[in-house]
C-alpha cells in the first residue's frame, strides 16, 4: 500500500531520547511510505537549567506545541493523511490533542500505552505503584527538577511535567490535568480511528491502563491487537515496554493493516 501522502507524529515514551526511535522511524517510512516527526519534551540540561527550574514545561504546553505542529503542516498540506502514535507518555499527549483537532486527523496510534493510575494494575502491586508514584510526588515538591538520570525512572525532566504525571497516576483523572478541562466534552464526541497495540507481558502497560487511558473517549472506533512475545524474539519480558520498538516490523506492519481497512 502506497502512503505517500501520510505524515506521522511520533510521540516518545517518557525521558526516552529520539534516536532510540531510529529503527522505528525508518521502518515506518520503508513499509508505510510515511513522512515521520518525533517530538518529545524538552529536559532541563545543564545545572542551571535544572537548578532554576527553567524548562517550565507540562501536558499544557506539550499538547499545545504538538497541536501547532500538526495544524502548521495540515496548512501546508491539507490533502494529506495525520497520523498520531504515541509510546507510553506520548499515547496521553496523543489523545489530548486528538481531542482538540478532531477532524484534522486521520487517527491515533497507541503502543504500549495506558494510564499510570495505580489501580490499572493487578492488586499486588498496587500498594507498590502507590508508594512509588508518591515517592515521585514528594520529589517535585522537594527540588526545582525531577531527577529521573539518577533515580533510573524518566530521565531527568521538568518539574511542571513530573507534577501533572503525577496527579494522573494518583488519581487517574486525565482531563482533571492543568488545562485539560476544556477538552473533555469534545473527548466524548471525537469518532476518530484508534489503533491500540498491547505489548505481551508488558509490565508497564497492562491492557487494563490502555482501556484507563481511553475512559472518557466514548466514540472512538477503536482497533485493539497484541503484539506477542514470538514477535519479539529475545527480548526478556522486563525490556518489552521498550524493546518492542528495536524491532518494529511487527507493529508496522499491524498499522498497514488498520490504515488498509480503514
Amino acid at each position: 500500500m502506497q502512503n505517500d501522502n501520510l505524515k506521522v507524529f511520533f510521540l516518545p515514551a517518557l525521558g526516552v531520547a529520539d534516536n532510540y526511535y531510529l529503527a522505528l522511524t525508518e521502518e515506518l517510512r520503508k513499509q508505510l511510505h510515511a513522512s515521520v516527526s518525533i517530538i518529545s519534551p524538552p529536559e532541563p540540561g545543564g545545572w542551571g537549567q535544572r537548578l532554576t527550574a527553567s524548562v517550565k514545561v507540562g501536558y499544557s504546553e506539550m499538547v499545545n506545541e504538538i497541536s501547532n505542529a500538526v495544524q502548521g503542516y495540515k496548512t501546508e498540506h491539507p490533502d494529506h493523511r495525520v497520523l498520531l502514535m504515541g509510546h507510553s507518555l506520548g499515547g496521553h499527549f496523543a489523545m489530548l490533542v486528538a481531542s482538540r483537532l478532531g477532524p484534522l486527523l486521520h487517527g491515533v496510534v497507541l503502543v504500549a500505552s495506558g494510564s499510570p493510575h495505580w489501580g490499572a494494575w493487578p492488586a499486588k502491586e498496587q500498594s507498590r505503584l502507590r508508594r512509588g508514584v508518591g515517592f515521585i510526588n514528594l520529589l517535585t515538591l522537594s527540588l526545582p527538577w525531577y531527577p529521573g538520570e539518577m533515580l533510573g525512572f524518566g530521565g531527568n525532566q521538568s518539574r511542571r511535567l513530573m507534577r501533572d504525571w503525577c496527579q494522573f497516576a494518583s488519581n487517574g483523572r486525565l482531563f482533571e490535568l492543568r488545562g485539560m478541562g476544556v477538552l473533555q466534552s469534545a473527548a466524548a464526541q471525537l469518532t476518530l480511528p484508534v489503533l491500540t497495540v498491547y505489548v505481551e507481558g508488558d509490565m508497564l502497560a497492562p491492557e487494563k491502563a490502555t482501556d484507563q487511558l481511553l475512559i472518557g473517549f466514548d466514540k472512538i472506533v477503536r482497533t485493539s491487537v497484541t503484539l506477542g512475545a514470538d514477535q519479539l524474539p529475545g527480548v526478556p519480558l522486563p525490556h518489552r515496554h521498550f524493546a518492542w520498538c528495536r524491532q518494529p516490523e511487527p507493529t508496522c506492519r499491524m498499522i498497514e493493516s488498520w490504515l488498509v481497512a480503514m
